[in-house]
């Protein structure tokens, strides 16, 4: 069982389980995570089959991944507990060797200078005698420890957000949208190509939280997300939105609809007028007779509005198209240029998870900073010069202490 325990916390395992994960966050950074398959289809051609059947689209949910990275966990804390349990351990070792390691002397020494340096510099003196032994500070045998934790409170960190995030999708329309939370999302604009004619699913909107902070205008596209507040709002999908003017004769009043669904429209009479939806194109004969093109490939070129019209106890289903206008005994509906508009999928992620890797890089930076910059040793001197007892700072130390006048 020791032996087994051994390995767990051993360096060698966590190295065979570290180029696996690093593989799979590097395949899940290129590959977009959770999108559609019409997505993957699109920037993908030639494999979305193989990525979709591998399950590289959710590689970070994966039980391959989430293993991994549990074994990873494991290793790395009982590492850091091993290192924190052998801190004091290693620090008097170093002590007991600084009492009776041979005193080295040294050119232009002075003891009275030897100590008010070690004083200033929070060497801590233990006992007394004509041998003085010093140690560095306590911070300094726990570099190692703190990096390792660190390392750990991040790779938790990464879990939580994808483990404990949330999101929920909205279609975002001109104007403000208010979505939970007392969150307004502004469209300003939403583009399908870019001036190439390239593929290029871009919107550019300001949120604003319940409070009136504003992110100010941003654009978000496929894996650019804006982040703001405790929320990341990312380029999930796009829709198309029927534009109706609906004039009301009796009054003169004009409503602009937008219409993602079948609907019914009306004006409070007795006429009405159903909207089916907006088709890409639309065919028409030498009659006259329209018919329409329910399916293309990009942006609707001749788009086509199918919609039924009730008026006078009947029934009358047409294709009209943008520009154009029906007239029914109450209002007068004109069809609009359909609009364009996107899809956002608003992700939440606890505030807890981020104070965790705030706290974990800042762990990080002193963990490192206390590894390359605070020196970890013993050192033992008397009238004549001084003994240093480190594994990695002697000669580090004793350039500096050449230095004391």
């Amino acid at each position: 069982m020791k032996r087994f325990l051994s390995f767990i916390r051993s360096m060698r395992f966590g190295m065979l389980l570290l180029l696996p994960v690093l593989v799979c966050s590097v395949i899940g950074s290129v590959i977009p995570q959770g999108e559609s398959e019409t997505l993957y289809a699109q920037n993908f051609p030639g494999m979305y089959h193989l990525i979709l059947a591998l399950g590289l689209d959710r590689i970070f949910s994966g039980w391959v991944f989430l293993t991994l990275t549990a074994l990873f966990c494991i290793n790395l804390a009982l590492c850091s507990a091993s290192q924190l349990n052998a801190v004091p351990a290693r620090r008097e070792s170093a002590v007991e060797q600084a009492q009776t390691a041979p005193i080295v002397p040294a050119e232009g020494y002075r003891a009275e200078a030897f100590s008010a340096y070690m004083k200033k510099h929070g060497w801590r003196r233990i006992g007394g005698g004509e041998r003085r032994i010093y140690v560095s500070s306590g911070l300094s045998w726990y570099g190692s420890v703190v990096t390792h934790f660190a390392i750990l409170g991040v790779i938790l960190g990464a879990l939580g957000i994808f483990g404990l995030s949330a999101h929920e999708d909205y279609e975002i329309l001109p104007g403000e949208n208010t979505i939970p939370g007392g969150i307004t999302i502004r469209l300003e604009d939403f583009r399908l190509s870019d001036a190439e004619g390239r593929v290029d699913y871009v919107s550019r909107l300001e949120v604003i939280d319940a409070a009136g902070r504003s992110s100010g205008p941003r654009e978000i596209s496929v894996n650019h997300p804006l982040r703001f507040g405790a929320n990341k709002y990312y380029q999930q999908s796009y829709g198309i939105s029927g534009e109706v003017t609906v004039t009301v004769k009796a009054t003169g009043e004009e409503r602009p609809l937008h219409l993602t669904e079948q609907s019914f429209i009306s004006a409070g009479g007795t006429d009405s007028v159903m909207y089916h939806d907006v088709y890409p194109g639309y065919v028409e004969d030498a009659e006259g007779n329209r018919q329409a093109i329910v399916q293309a490939l990009g942006e609707y070129v001749d788009p086509a509005y199918y919609i039924v019209v009730m008026r006078g106890g009947g029934m009358e289903p047409m294709i009209v198209l943008p520009g154009e206008s029906v007239e029914t005994e109450d209002a007068v509906y004109r069809f609009e240029a359909p609009l364009y508009y996107p899809g956002i999928r608003v992700k939440t992620t606890p505030v807890s998870v981020y104070a965790l890797l705030y706290l974990s890089f800042a762990m990080l930076t002193a963990g490192l900073y206390l590894c390359f910059f605070v020196p970890a040793a013993a050192v033992a001197a008397d009238g004549d010069g001084y003994a240093i007892v480190s594994r990695k700072w002697a000669e580090e130390l004793r350039q500096r202490f050449d230095l004391i006048k």
